[in-house]
């Protein structure tokens, strides 16, 4: 057996069914939505379903509950390549330096929270949970571009104040809102950015 590390991943291709048509093509079908897709080989078929799938699951909660419970029995481990490990290395080595350029980041109370974002210049709120790995890895992209913009930063932990989170309009964290005069501008969701990236998106929200 493999000592390398292990990662999980989701068996849908395994799960699948592929035939081979007359004209050469693959056909593939996922029983559990019964949806087929065609293509010129295995692999271009299987890319075809996925969005079905996406689009089956977008349609309803049902459906979304019914891919939770098949998947909890379809997950299967697979030995991780040397560039996933070096990878995941590099994300653990990000989340790790942003738990201790979190901590310089100004934590926000329900007290003091409406006072921070009355400033009549535009201020960061960066809304974050402990647990959350791309919301550590986020700070040391959004301490560069908020040290360059001059921009103050407070962070909110969503899970002691829950009721300043729910007035966000947010799929999830990490959430970065910018405030003006205590009127919300607008909000960039997600980490994975580069600085430039974050930088050109925070712009137009300042001015």
């Amino acid at each position: 057996m493999s000592d390398r590390p292990k990662r999980q991943v989701l068996d849908i291709s395994g799960a699948s069914r592929f035939i081979e048509l007359d004209d050469g093509t693959v056909r593939v079908h996922f029983p559990l939505f019964d949806l087929e897709a065609e293509g010129a080989d295995s692999d271009e078929a299987f890319q075809n379903l996925i969005p079905m799938i996406q689009e089956h699951l977008a349609s309803s909660e049902a459906a979304q509950q019914a891919f939770q419970e098949w998947a909890e029995e379809h997950v299967v481990e697979q030995d991780m390549t040397d560039e996933e490990i070096a990878q995941e290395q590099e994300i653990e080595d990000l989340a790790e330096r942003g738990k201790t350029i979190g901590k310089t980041f100004r934590a926000l109370e329900a007290s003091d929270f409406e006072g921070f974002i009355a400033s009549a210049t535009p201020v960061i709120v960066d809304f974050w949970a402990e647990w959350c790995k791309p919301c550590h890895m986020l700070a040391p992209v959004l301490k560069e571009v908020t040290d360059e913009l001059g921009l103050p930063v407070g962070k909110v932990n969503i899970d002691e104040h829950p009721d300043i989170w729910e007035e966000i309009p947010s799929g999830g964290i990490p959430t970065i809102a910018v405030y003006v005069d205590g009127a919300r501008r607008g909000i960039v969701v997600g980490a994975g950015r580069s600085p430039a990236e974050l930088k050109a998106e925070l712009e137009p929200l300042l001015s």
